[in-house]
């Protein structure tokens, strides 16, 4: 877990150390006040200073949790003043057409983004980026042990578990078979059945 300072906007400052959430389902713990009445405040994650981007091209679905990323394209970028760690925008100066580029990752945050590209005037292009939590916590998503209700893969069904999703239906078929012979009154019958059909000749 990952921890930085915040320097509370309460009289006579301090700082209070908060933690960053890094698995999926994490529940801050709460923050103290630092004076009897006053409410601090949590901010969001931030990052300043040097990092690598990273572009890919993502042809996969948001839903998908391992997504296959190609033409990966890399660039060392300073950062002079804090960005959001989870929409973070970045403006680039590259040769190269970033704009067909949909996917990213930065190396200092340790995330995934889904990003947006436009290109200005000189060769500069702003990413807009918004994190996927999917890829960018998949090793502890994958490693979890839960009771899943829906799965894709069939195999896993347990079809004691109900589930609202999968139609079924009830009823009862009849069907009467007409014995091709007439039965001698003077004898006693005895009928077997095997689940099977039979073929009366």
């Amino acid at each position: 877990m990952a921890y930085f300072n915040n320097k509370q906007n309460v009289k006579g400052g301090g700082y209070i150390p908060l933690p960053i959430p890094e698995e999926p389902g994490y529940e801050p713990t709460p923050v103290p006040s630092v004076e009897p009445g006053s409410t601090p405040v949590i901010p969001l994650p931030t990052f300043i200073g040097n990092a690598v981007v990273t572009l890919y091209h993502n042809a996969d679905e948001h839903r998908v949790l391992n997504k296959r990323l190609s033409d990966e394209r890399e660039f060392n970028i300073v950062l002079k003043e804090e960005t959001s760690s989870l929409n973070p925008q970045i403006i680039l100066q590259s040769d190269y057409d970033l704009s067909t580029y949909n996917y990213a990752f930065i190396d200092v945050t340790n995330r995934y983004y889904y990003c947006v590209i436009t290109l200005m005037e000189n060769g500069l292009f702003v990413i807009n980026m918004e994190v996927d939590v999917l890829m960018s916590y998949k090793d502890g998503i994958k490693n979890l042990i839960a009771l899943v209700e829906r799965v894709e893969n069939t195999d896993y069904k347990n079809m004691d578990i109900p589930n609202n999703d999968i139609i079924t239906q009830r009823g009862t078929t009849t069907k009467i078979i007409k014995y091709p012979r007439s039965l001698d009154k003077n004898n006693q019958y005895v009928l077997v059945t095997n689940g099977k059909a039979f073929n009366f000749q």
